[in-house]
């Protein structure tokens, strides 16, 4: 991974073979990001999508082979139990231009991915609510 600082933030570049929800989260704690939110494009592999449904409160996870184009990858970074996390969707097609889209939970970079993330200069913190089921972005009476 490659990465330089920007006016709005950081440019990263991942390269073939590189975890991208591993490499990004050791980058947002590295670089001390407890806000942000990123955009991407480039080409994956390994890739699981997923669709949460809220009746049962699980996501319905699926593996997407191939190497596949990525068309867009929106994300943010916020904090879960104080460490960096991220929560990604992304819209993904394939050689034949079918396109496959939903919750990011693994990919690899597969020829490159080139990530643009903006921090904010807040923390925004993840809290688990039982009604929904996952943990959401909490927000304190001050901001």
């Amino acid at each position: 991974m490659l990465h330089t600082k920007t006016d709005k933030g950081y440019f990263v570049r991942l390269e073939r073979g590189e975890d991208v929800v591993a490499k990004l989260t050791e980058f947002a704690k590295q670089e001390g990001i407890t806000a942000a939110e990123f955009r991407a494009i480039g080409a994956v592999e390994n890739l699981k999508l997923g669709s949460y449904d809220l009746a049962t409160k699980e996501y319905d996870q699926r593996e997407v082979p191939g190497i596949l184009e990525a068309a867009a990858v929106i994300g943010n970074v916020t904090l879960v139990d104080g460490e960096p996390f991220l929560h990604i969707h992304g819209v993904f097609s394939n050689a034949e231009l079918q396109c496959f889209g939903g919750h990011v939970f693994a990919m690899d970079a597969a020829v490159t991915l080139e990530v643009f993330i903006t921090p904010h200069d807040t923390s925004i913190v993840r809290v688990h609510n039982d009604t929904i089921g996952l943990k959401l972005c909490t927000f304190s009476v001050d901001n």
